[in-house]
């Protein structure tokens, strides 16, 4: 939204005009406007984004997330927004960092207004994941304050400059009046040699007459220099008092940022869009970082005109000893920096930042990035898990193979029984109605030659005849009913067998 800082001249009425540059072709009634006068609020905000992903010679960006491996750096920028005029220096600091990760906090100026937060974690940092916070912090006055003071400095070179003004106009009144006291003193001294000489008493009226004059000249500029002493003292205590206000109106402000990703374009020449986000998260994983890049150096107050020696130590890892190139960034123009990287086989470094007369006064946030090839494995810590639970899954696989073989085997073997056992089933079943009839035809041989045996009455022949086929029937029966037992028998046995197999 377009901003406006207006300053009344004096004390009286003013009207503000609002007008669309472009309302001839679009003007609508639905088209609305909102105004809002208020005094000047310094404050400020600070955003906290990723840097783009992709190195500057590829126009396809990857992806990036906020996360580290053991012994190693990652970096946010943290922006500040300032408003209405606010122009001091603000405190960034990361909290709710986990246990084996810092972060050491960063002090941004106005140019530019922007600074790098850089993570770091120790070498036995564990695995952890989660969200932290980023809070901005800042003295900040208030603008009647500082204005008061900005009118009371402005007087102290008036006063100045009147001292000074007052000054000089005395020095012409002490010497005219030294050189009339002289004159008096020397006419006297004529006068007394002579006393009675008229034109020597008149000389001495004119000397006295001369030096009144000078007198008052001298006491009139006595009392201008005087005045001039009191108004720088007013004016010098004017500022010391508005210093004192200002300092009791100052407020230590906190706010905690805003966060934000941004979705680089791969295109050249395309800006990324910013999509703000719920909080800032943070991950550690249990892999260590092939190389690290560190230094003890953190905040300098430097003159103009001064070197800075940086000591730059190199932790290598997992056999790599390659060359590690180093680059400042963030320096202030003009100020002279060394680009080097630190060798294959070197473990510290010294860099040089001097610092001319035409180095812009200011707070800045430099870093340094360090970049080299290394042999990576992807979270070799995950892949052996995964390979273990691969060749766990692997092995409980084979297993169920080999168990579905058993089971099929097993299956295969229970289906054969079960079909054996139906056909035994089927055959007792067929021997039991075979037997049944047997014993039905027996029975009905036996009842006939009952029968057989009532009708041949007292016929001995007959009834010896018919006696014997009674008897064969009867044994004939008997075995018949034998027979019957042993086959349901058979069938009983058969058919649990074939529903035991049935069952398996």
């Amino acid at each position: 939204d377009p901003a406006y800082k207006f300053t009344a001249p004096a004390d009286g009425q003013f009207r503000v005009s609002l007008r669309d540059r472009f309302g001839a072709s679009r003007g609508s009634p639905s088209l609305q406007y909102r105004l809002t006068l208020r005094r000047e609020q310094p404050d400020f905000r600070v955003v906290i984004v990723t840097d783009s992903p992709a190195p500057a010679n590829q126009k396809i960006p990857q992806t990036w997330a906020n996360g580290l491996r053991r012994g190693d750096q990652s970096s946010l920028y943290a922006l500040v927004l300032r408003q209405d005029g606010f122009e001091g220096d603000v405190d960034v600091v990361a909290e709710g960092l986990p246990p084996g990760v810092t972060c050491r906090d960063v002090s941004i100026g106005t140019k530019p207004s922007q600074g790098l937060l850089v993570f770091e974690s120790a070498e036995d940092a564990p695995a952890w994941a989660g969200t932290i916070k980023v809070v901005g912090k800042a003295k900040i006055s208030d603008p009647t304050a500082v204005a008061t003071l900005v009118k009371a400095t402005a007087a102290i070179k008036p006063a100045q400059d009147a001292v000074t003004a007052a000054t000089n106009a005395l020095t012409k009144p002490a010497a005219d009046l030294k050189a009339a006291e002289d004159a008096l003193a020397a006419a006297k001294t004529e006068l007394a040699a002579k006393t009675d000489d008229e034109a020597l008493k008149k000389k001495v009226a004119d000397a006295e007459a001369k030096v009144a004059t000078a007198k008052s000249a001298n006491d009139t500029a006595v009392a201008a220099k005087a005045n001039a002493d009191k108004q720088l003292v007013d004016a010098q205590a004017a500022v010391t008092a508005a210093e004192a206000a200002k300092i009791a109106a100052t407020k230590e402000v906190a706010h905690e940022a805003r966060y934000a990703t941004i979705a680089w374009n791969g295109a050249a020449n395309t800006p990324g869009k910013p999509r703000l986000q719920q909080g800032l998260e943070l991950s550690v994983i249990a892999e260590n970082a092939p190389f690290e890049v560190k230094t003890d150096v953190h905040r300098v107050i430097a003159n103009h005109g001064r070197q800075i020696l940086v000591p730059v130590k190199a932790i290598r890892r997992e056999g790599f000893d390659a060359d590690i190139a180093m680059t400042f960034v963030g320096q202030p123009q003009n100020v002279q920096i060394e680009n080097k990287p630190i060798k294959k086989g070197t473990a510290e470094e010294i860099y040089r930042v001097f610092v001319p007369p035409n180095a812009p006064v200011g707070t800045y946030v430099m870093h340094m990035a360090a970049q080299a090839q290394v042999s990576y494995r992807r979270n070799p810590q995950k892949a052996d898990e995964l390979k273990t639970e691969f060749d766990a899954a692997d092995k409980a696989a084979n297993e169920a193979v080999e168990q579905q073989k058993a089971s099929v085997a097993k299956r295969d073997e229970a289906t054969k029984q079960a079909t054996a056992a139906a056909d035994e089933l089927k055959k007792a079943t067929d021997a039991k109605a075979a037997a049944d009839k047997v014993l039905t035809d027996a029975q009905a041989a036996e009842k006939a030659a009952t029968e057989a045996v009532t009708k041949a009455g007292e016929d001995a022949n007959a009834k010896a005849e018919a006696e014997k086929k009674l008897t064969d029937a009867q044994a004939a029966t008997k075995a018949a009913t034998d027979a019957v037992a042993s086959a349901e028998k058979s069938r009983v046995d058969a058919e649990a067998k074939s529903k035991a197999a049935a069952e398996a």
